[in-house]
């Protein structure tokens, strides 16, 4: 299969640098798009990833990139050449993957992790503000969101995107500073590779609390910034 040659080909070229295309594709949650010497773009119904392998040529890959209400790109040479034909980009990522295949998941007696549900819905709509209220819910009917409990207290939550990075991080505030973001983010690392899954995440240029955590539990960046639009 095409799908197969593509994810075996940019695994090959760097085992971090295109986990966010290879693990949609992997996981049959985006499509092959474009592949070729150049590089690749692989697409759903709603967003678009693009990356240009090295040595290829951004212009001819930024010529296969369809519009999606998302799109993102690897790179400033086709950041450059997909703004020339159009598109508008205002995010800036760092892409950190998890290429281990365990981590350490200890758990304090007073905490746990559960499942949130569609009753949650309240509690993360008022606390995460990237979500609307419509993908809130799909998120929730889907199972991709973990919820950590205190001592009985939901303390916070994180969550899988769509196409499968790591992502929502939140811990309430008056429960800050106490390593809950790390637990959590541990559990769902954890739990993603018993799936057989590559865990990553993009976190945004200027984070710098999220730029340590993801060092801290030992992912690994990409050097090529992606951006988003």
């Amino acid at each position: 299969m095409r799908e197969q040659e593509a994810i075996g080909i940019m695994t090959d070229l760097s085992p971090v640098d295109y986990t966010d295309l290879t693990e949609p594709l992997r996981r049959s949650v985006m499509q092959l798009h474009h592949f070729s010497s150049d590089g690749c773009v692989v697409t759903s119904a709603h967003s678009a990833i693009a990356a240009v392998f090295p040595g290829g040529s951004a212009e001819r890959v930024a010529r296969h990139i369809p519009r999606r209400r998302t799109t993102a790109v690897h790179g400033e040479a086709l950041f450059q050449e997909a703004e020339d034909l159009g598109f508008s980009f205002d995010t800036i990522t760092t892409q950190f993957v998890y290429t281990e295949k365990s981590i350490d998941v200890t758990v304090p007696v007073s905490c746990s992790f559960r499942k949130l549900t569609i009753d949650d819905r309240t509690f993360v709509l008022d606390h995460y503000t990237l979500l609307d209220e419509k993908e809130t819910v799909e998120h929730l009917q889907r199972g991709d969101m973990i919820g950590l409990e205190v001592d009985g207290d939901l303390a916070g939550f994180t969550g899988i995107h769509t196409e499968g990075s790591m992502g929502m991080l939140y811990i309430r505030e008056d429960m800050r500073r106490s390593g809950y973001g790390a637990l959590l983010e541990r559990h769902l690392i954890s739990t993603l590779l018993s799936e057989g899954r590559i865990p990553y995440c993009h976190i945004i240029e200027g984070n710098t609390k999220s730029f340590l955590l993801q060092q801290k539990l030992g992912l690994i960046p990409s050097s090529i910034p992606v951006y988003w639009g």
